[in-house]
């Protein structure tokens, strides 16, 4: 588990929302504040799993109920659609690495 949370928290430690990769998406880049706040987004979500996995959740049956409730508690008003789907793709990348697929999650 120790190599899973080490991947967590590179996730933690980088830019999740280069501009160049806005374009690729068709989309214009937003404004640093608020990809710093996606970014902070993911990071609260990096936390999230890393608690998990440090408490024993480490099944991925328990750890997409975990998830699903995450993702429920969650408010990401503050950012536009597009933002948003963007934050949810990349919170997706890190569940994927706790063996979740967020296609069976309701997001």
């Amino acid at each position: 588990m120790n190599e899973i949370i080490s991947q967590i928290e590179a996730y933690k430690s980088r830019d999740n929302f280069p501009v160049e990769d806005w374009e690729t998406r068709g989309l214009m880049p937003s404004d640093n504040d608020v990809r710093e706040g996606m970014n902070l987004a993911v990071n609260e979500f990096a936390d999230f799993l890393i608690a998990q996995i440090s408490n024993g959740v480490t099944e991925p049956a328990d750890l997409q109920e975990k998830i699903q409730e995450y993702f429920d508690e969650r408010d990401n008003y503050d950012f536009d659609t597009e933002e948003r789907e963007y934050i949810v793709d990349v919170q997706c990348e890190l569940a994927k690495l706790v063996n979740v697929s967020c296609g069976d999650l309701l997001i």
